[in-house]
């Protein structure tokens, strides 16, 4: 392995040696939290809220900024009683939870997000970046801010409001983040009694990235054991993806008990690169296998200087 090869693969542990601090009590869960920007239906005076889908109710949040790496941004047309409105989603992935924020394209909030992200630009987006509500002076409407580690809040030139132009700066954004696909998708049409549904079906199709991504070059190894498929069921919840999804992830799961040491430390962080441009719901799947193999590798990897 060359010198340069070694200082990336010792860098990358770091990283993740830091991410594991990342412990102790937190105030939300693992796994997908959505959040719902809208001053009408959130509680207590709030600029969003989060559903509870047994009290059959909204629950406040109070906090008024969410932190993350932009991982997808998606819009979708809802059907209500109102008629037809156009939703958008933006998904933000902060380790353990990732956040959803949902709110309408074409309203105040909606627009804040999709300009303030075209403001930052692609190589910021790529970073960490924070998102923020405030209620306006007018009653019902909401701000939507995008901040930035290195420019703070950001402040456009221009705001699209056509519904054309707001789903072409999807476009431009989707792009910038390396996703291929286009912004339309029908993975939260299924009408809730208040918004949408907090589930995610996979998308149409059975590839894992719904749009023909590649495998990461993961050796096969000779046969799958039972042991591993049931390790990998029980922690990732595989069952609950479509059969080649399954598959994939097991065929992955089962190369990489084969490996250990740098070897199995270098073949994580190929899958890590190719999850990248997953659904939501598919990569936290993914993301909990490989991070049994990921902490496998770095507890047996002495090299390491700490």
């Amino acid at each position: 392995m060359s010198d340069s090869s070694e200082t990336i693969r010792l860098l990358r542990r770091l990283v993740r040696a830091a991410e594991r601090e990342d412990m102790g009590l937190r105030s939300d869960p693992p796994g997908t939290v959505t959040l719902y920007a809208n001053r009408v239906k959130a509680p207590d005076n709030c600029c969003w809220y989060r559903w509870d889908p047994n009290a059959e109710e909204p629950i406040a949040v109070t906090d008024r900024y969410v932190r993350g790496r932009l991982s997808d941004i998606v819009c979708y047309d809802k059907e209500s009683s109102e008629g037809t409105t156009t939703k958008l989603r933006v998904a933000l992935d902060a380790g353990r939870t990732q956040y959803d924020i949902e709110t309408s394209l074409a309203a105040t909030s909606g627009r804040g997000v999709v300009s303030g992200l075209l403001a930052a630009g692609k190589n910021e987006i790529d970073r960490p970046i924070t998102i923020g509500v405030e209620p306006a002076d007018k009653d019902q409407v909401l701000f939507m801010s995008v901040f930035t580690d290195a420019g703070g809040k950001q402040y456009p030139d221009s705001t699209p409001s056509e519904k054309d132009a707001l789903v072409s700066g999807l476009k431009t954004i989707r792009e910038w983040m390396g996703l291929s696909s286009g912004p339309w998708t029908e993975r939260f049409t299924r009408s809730a009694p208040h918004e949408a549904s907090q589930e995610q079906p996979p998308p149409r199709g059975d590839t894992p990235a719904g749009d023909g991504a590649h495998e990461p070059a993961v050796p096969e190894a000779s046969a799958t054991t039972q042991a591993a498929k049931g390790s990998s069921n029980e922690e990732g919840g595989l069952t609950e993806l479509s059969p080649k999804a399954r598959k994939t992830l097991e065929r992955w799961d089962e190369a990489l008990s084969q490996k250990d040491g740098a070897e199995l430390a270098d073949a994580v962080e190929k899958c890590r690169d190719q999850i990248q441009s997953w659904p939501p719901a598919y990569k936290e799947k993914a993301k909990r296998m490989l991070g049994r193999h990921d902490r496998r590798a770095f507890e047996a990897d002495e090299e390491l200087p700490f």
